[in-house]
């Protein structure tokens, strides 16, 4: 039979963050093909490093953007990982790795997606604010 190793970060992964207000770092940003081909997909990982309840420290969330709408999912996240105002984002190419390993407060949210209850990324914020707890 073979050995399976099983590490925290698997551990954490497999747990759903509650919803509110945390701090997290960006750890990881994927490039991949929608199902239809026809745009990119970019998922933004982010580990939780503070927030009011502890138990969410070391989880994980995700945000999604899509190549044909990327201001929608991109200008909020931008804005508070460089903290700067949201209309202080420039048009242009956005260099993922420079907005890694940043820290900013994401709002968590629960929304059902095909009738099962999913985290979603709802509000973003730089981690010198003062966000609402």
């Amino acid at each position: 039979m073979p050995i399976i190793h099983l590490s925290q970060k698997d551990i954490n992964k497999s747990k759903a963050c509650d919803a509110g207000w945390a701090l997290f770092q960006l750890l990881s940003v994927e490039e991949k093909a929608s199902k239809d081909k026809n745009s990119v997909n970019y998922t933004f990982e982010f580990e939780c490093v503070n927030a009011q309840n502890s138990d969410n420290i070391g989880r994980y969330v995700y945000n999604m953007v899509n190549s044909k709408a990327p201001g929608i999912g991109m200008i909020p996240m931008v804005s508070a990982l460089l903290n700067i105002p949201i209309d202080q984002v420039t048009a242009g190419d956005v260099d993922s790795d420079k907005l890694l390993s940043k820290k900013c407060w994401i709002e968590v949210i629960d929304e059902v997606y095909e009738g099962k209850i999913q985290k979603r990324c709802s509000a973003f914020a730089a981690e010198i604010s003062r966000v609402p707890f």
